[in-house]
């Protein structure tokens, strides 16, 4: 029986990109051991019991970054299991966990308040908690949707999203002045405070305005917390419940195990700078357009 001595905690991983990934990291990395994180237990069983190879390396972890005792209880099993578990040797016992990766996220155009709630407070949250024992790295499952929503803001807009000067404190007042405003802000209304002018919101926006976010808090974790890799990608145009339940199957799609692919490269490819977000070819990509895959990487003019 191996021992495992790097440790990964995935979250909403009982499908789509994140359960690909969980086996993806299992195939490719003999010393490493998965929670699988779930919000319900059943379907992470049920998500277990889908992997087809060393699923002994796996431990169902519940998981529902909305509810801030379920966090709690996810980072003390983490912690009992890393001690217990005889299959588990990590490097650093006071920081077992290799890697955080933050997958869980929703795609709502009828819920402005779950949109950012979920896909980044709750991922601020979530990540927060778990820092204390990750070593190594975290990873963002990001969108493209973040860069293509900057690139249609005004130039002051657009400043804000690629500032990386940009703190959390930062990041929730552009979250709150959206909720106040009922997730509807128009160019040059008066709703918006002069410095965070440029900002705009409505149903079509949530998403990508939440995926802009947590490309703002990639680099502040980074810039906060220089001993790790930080980094966040877009997975692609990805086939799962989430987008064909929305948009229905469509030319281009990927298999969340091609997706896969680009999440391994963050997890253990030696990536230049910090903070950086990339492309479904995991590829360094623009935090204000929408880079093909495929197409030269991205170089910032200040780097």
């Amino acid at each position: 029986m191996s021992v495992c001595s790097r440790v990964v905690v995935v979250t909403g991983a009982n499908k789509g990109v994140g359960h690909a990934l969980v086996q993806a990291v299992l195939d490719r990395d003999s010393s490493a051991f998965v929670f699988l994180g779930s919000r319900d237990v059943k379907r992470g069983e049920s998500a277990k019991a889908a992997i087809e190879k060393h699923a002994d390396r796996v431990h169902v972890l519940q998981l529902d970054i909305s509810d801030a005792m379920s966090i709690v209880k996810a980072v003390d099993e983490v912690k009992r299991t890393c001690e217990t578990n005889t299959r588990i040797c990590a490097a650093n016992a006071e920081k077992p966990m290799y890697a955080l990766v933050n997958n869980c996220g929703v795609f709502l155009d009828d819920d402005y308040e779950q949109t950012l709630n979920v896909n980044v407070l709750d991922t601020h949250n979530v990540t927060e908690a778990f820092l204390p024992l990750v070593g190594s790295r975290v990873v963002f499952v990001s969108s493209a949707s973040g860069p293509m929503y900057v690139n249609n803001l005004s130039k002051k807009g657009q400043a804000i999203f690629t500032s990386k000067d940009k703190s959390w404190e930062d990041i929730e007042e552009i979250i709150a002045i959206v909720k106040k405003n009922k997730g509807v802000l128009e160019s040059g209304s008066n709703a918006i405070p002069d410095h965070l002018e440029g900002i705009t919101a409505s149903s079509s926006q949530w998403y990508g305005l939440s995926k802009a976010c947590v490309n703002l808090y990639n680099m502040h974790l980074a810039r906060t917390h220089p001993s790790l890799k930080v980094h966040a990608y877009t997975p692609g145009w990805v086939a799962t419940d989430m987008t064909l339940t929305k948009f229905g199957k469509r030319d281009g799609m990927i298999t969340p195990q091609k997706a896969a692919i680009t999440g391994l490269k963050m997890l253990y490819e030696e990536l230049p700078g910090n903070g950086r977000f990339y492309g479904s070819d995991g590829v360094r990509s623009p935090l204000d357009a929408y880079r093909n895959p495929g197409d030269d990487p991205y170089v910032s003019d200040s780097e």
